[in-house]
């Protein structure tokens, strides 16, 4: 068993940052919440594709989505994205296919 560092729940999921930098996410993934590459429900926890993390910043309890906190200071966001909650400036949910995830996944920008 690898220890968690911190732990975030959003509505029917959960995500994990583990202290190795690993992110796993579980639960209820028809908007790709889960940031695996599908839409595939896990009962156990899947490895999220989005790089090394130092934080979990939120799941969305509303709706649908992830961000992660990477190592650098960087945010990348995953899921439901009806209202550009994801922060990458459209409504185009992200983490249903692979093609989405790791590097292609775009970071938000926090600066203009």
């Amino acid at each position: 068993m690898k220890p968690a560092f911190s732990v975030v729940a959003g509505c029917d999921h959960t995500c994990a940052l583990l202290q190795n930098g690993d992110v796993k996410c579980w639960g209820l993934n028809n908007f790709g919440q889960l940031g695996i590459g599908n839409k595939v429900n896990q009962s156990t926890p899947a490895s999220v594709v989005v790089g090394k993390a130092s934080g979990l910043l939120a799941a969305g309890n509303s709706e649908f989505y992830a961000c992660a906190l990477l190592t650098g200071g960087s945010v990348k966001c995953w899921g439901y994205n009806s209202s550009g909650q994801l922060g990458l400036g459209d409504t185009t949910s992200r983490g249903t296919s692979a093609s989405q995830m790791g590097d292609n996944l775009p970071f938000v920008l926090l600066t203009p």
